[in-house]
């Protein structure tokens, strides 16, 4: 019994401690167990209505796909991303949600978004190097249609969607669609 309760109390003082990340992702979202102040939260939804990879027989059917969130600071992009994460969207599954605990630290704030439709190897981390060398290429080809561009900057992923958010207000909705290589793509990406 005194183990027993040993375990709990320590266990239960553990879970009390707060951590310095402002950054919280919570892939498995259907409880925010591990958010405790949901007011300074940034709940980002990311949904598809038509996936990029869904005509080809050769490809998947499966959209990767990874979001970047900077701080855009005198139009350039200096330091890691302050939102990075990779989701996989397939014909059952075209939503997903994650949070950013920090949001009075970007409210007013410039911002700038990727969306990046992953067909290489490469981990976030790879890309996120790749978007901070070359951010204004890959600006400049993803509003030229320059996919010729794009591959020389990125390799084979796919640039899906690039917005500055200037002055950053909240609830922002963005949508991104066109047409890549015949695929129509349709995203909506909500930050609320």
């Amino acid at each position: 019994m005194k183990i027993f309760l040993f375990v709990l109390i320590t266990l239960t003082i553990l879970s009390c401690k707060t951590s310095k990340e402002h950054s919280v992702i919570i892939k498995n979202y259907d409880t925010l167990y591990s958010l405790t102040n949901l007011s300074d939260s940034l709940t980002i939804i990311i949904s598809s209505t038509n996936l990029s990879e869904d005509v080809s027989t050769l490809s998947s059917n499966d959209d990767e796909i990874s979001i970047f969130i900077y701080p855009y600071n005198d139009s350039s992009i200096s330091t890691p991303p302050l939102i990075s994460n990779q989701f996989i969207f397939k014909k059952n599954k075209m939503s997903e949600t994650i949070y950013y605990k920090g949001i009075k630290n970007l409210i007013n704030k410039d911002l700038i978004l990727f969306l990046i439709e992953i067909d290489s190897e490469k981990k976030n981390e790879e890309i996120d190097l790749l978007i901070r060398k070359s951010y204004i290429e890959l600006q400049k080809g993803y509003a030229a249609k320059n996919y010729l561009e794009i591959e020389k900057q990125i390799g084979d992923d796919d640039i899906l969607g690039i917005k500055v958010l200037p002055n950053f207000k909240s609830p922002t909705t963005i949508d991104f669609s066109d047409i890549y290589r015949m695929d129509k793509y349709n995203y909506e990406v909500i930050l609320k």
